[in-house]
């Protein structure tokens, strides 16, 4: 951050104006907050200290007071010694202006620091706190040219989701293989379970170089998923030998992390986007490691009018297990999307897959169609989606027992998405997603269905 952004930054809040004036006396505390206050944007700083001084004599607590000392101490270039009385006061505050300009005092205080985490921090707190959409949008344009100056970028999302299979399981209890004349008992394990899912990541980026026609970026992702099993599904009574669950919340665990290096370019004037990136994932199961991969992927994506894009992608990843087999995954995928006269999104995209896995192989093609509401629904944005794939594993056994013709797996799936913007609080806001999905397989073990009503918060700049 330089220092000349850093001095336009603070002037723009403080202004400048005469100093050494001295407080009147006998003034009510009402009056002596607005003067104070006022003061030290006018640049006043004698007269605020003084008047602050008294207040905070009466009040130790008084937030406006508080604001008002932040705000000279950062005229007289001590940002720490305003950012500490700016969270001071912004903790004491009652009411929203007060509230704001406490937040975007200590704001500036962090920028003066290059302070940039903390900076994004408290903007985001000075925009849940604006008073009207004015002082709303005047605290976005200044995200949005932080985010322009710093080199870190930030995006965290959470959701809590009840589901009646949160294990993947089957929807029958007996193992059935189209053209086999077996029938197998399913151990509770592979049956579908009831219960919670809880699932946060976090996205992390910093620039590494850019100009007009190309950009390159560090990134790191973060994920985990943890699951509460149903109290019923953990003490369901079943018949021996299966009358114990062998599965626990810590089995169904999973995290992944993963880190990597994105190059973007696009030519002056062309319609062309090209990216590139690759990235090393390491995979968690139930505290175990699973495997760890090395991808690299092309992206291209053509802009054919302002409405109109299309896309396309190769990927390429190698995962070694943690019993030292190897799997080597190909995709490709291709999409297009189309801005309509309502101002909503829709995107139709599909993909191919090819694995070579350390057991079996497979083919697999998917296909999805999504659209965005152009205007909210009231306060509400809208999405949906819907969309299938078809898996092939072309030689495929259950044990000892070959599957004739291999196995198939055919997948749908539809859901609806709702953010809810007008309940923002500090750059996040709740959503809410409604999710049906099937599965149909010759092999019965790999055949279910799981609804699922997921409530989370997503960050939202």
């Amino acid at each position: 951050m330089t220092r000349a952004f850093m001095a336009l930054a603070c002037l723009a809040l403080i202004g400048q104006g005469a100093a050494g004036q001295s407080a009147p006396s006998g003034m009510a505390p009402p009056e002596a907050r607005k003067i104070a206050v006022e003061a030290s944007l006018r640049g006043q700083n004698a007269l605020a200290v003084a008047l602050a001084r008294q207040l905070l004599k009466a009040d130790p607590q008084d937030s406006a007071a508080l604001l008002a000392l932040a705000t000279t101490r950062l005229s007289a270039g001590d940002a720490a010694g305003a950012y500490r009385l700016g969270r001071l006061s912004f903790r004491a505050a009652e009411g929203k202006a007060l509230h704001h300009e406490a937040a975007r005092v200590t704001a500036l205080a962090a920028l003066a620091q290059d302070q940039t985490l903390r900076t994004r921090f408290w903007l985001r707190r000075a925009a849940d706190t604006a008073p009207d959409p004015v002082s709303r949008a005047k605290v976005m344009r200044n995200y949005r040219l932080l985010q322009m100056k710093s080199p870190w970028r930030t995006r965290f999302n959470f959701s809590v989701s009840p589901s009646d299979n949160v294990n993947g399981g089957s929807d029958s209890p007996y193992n059935l293989i189209e053209g086999v004349p077996i029938v197998g008992v399913l151990s509770p394990a592979a049956r579908a379970l009831p219960g919670i899912v809880a699932e946060a990541s976090a996205n992390l980026s910093y620039r590494l170089s850019q100009d007009a026609a190309q950009q390159t970026v560090l990134t790191g992702a973060v994920a985990v998923r943890r699951v509460h099993l149903d109290a019923n599904a953990q003490g369901a009574p079943l018949p021996p030998p299966f009358d114990t669950l062998p599965l626990t919340n810590a089995d169904l665990a999973t995290s992944s992390a993963q880190i990597g290096l994105a190059h973007m370019r696009r030519a002056q004037d062309s319609a062309l986007t090209q990216s590139y990136d690759v990235n090393f994932t390491q995979v968690w199961q139930g505290g175990a490691r699973v495997y760890h991969g090395v991808g690299a992927a092309v992206d291209l994506r053509l802009a054919l009018d302002p409405s109109k894009a299309i896309s396309g992608s190769l990927g390429l990843e190698h995962r070694t297990y943690a019993n030292g087999r190897a799997a080597r995954i190909a995709t490709m995928g291709a999409g297009i999307t189309l801005i309509l006269p309502d101002k909503g999104r829709l995107r139709v995209e599909g993909q191919m897959r090819h694995a070579d896995g350390p057991t079996f192989t497979s083919r697999s093609a998917s296909g999805q169609i999504s659209y965005a509401l152009g205007r909210p629904v009231k306060t509400v944005q809208v999405s949906t989606s819907v969309g299938g794939s078809y898996v092939d594993y072309p030689s495929y056994a259950v044990g000892f027992i070959a599957v004739p013709g291999g196995r198939q797996d055919k997948s749908l799936f539809a859901q609806i998405d709702a953010t809810f913007t007008a309940a923002e609080y500090a750059g996040f806001s709740p959503t809410l997603r409604l999710r049906q999905s099937r599965t149909d397989s010759n092999v019965s073990r790999f055949g279910g269905s799981e609804l699922a009503l997921s409530v989370g918060f997503e960050s939202r700049f």
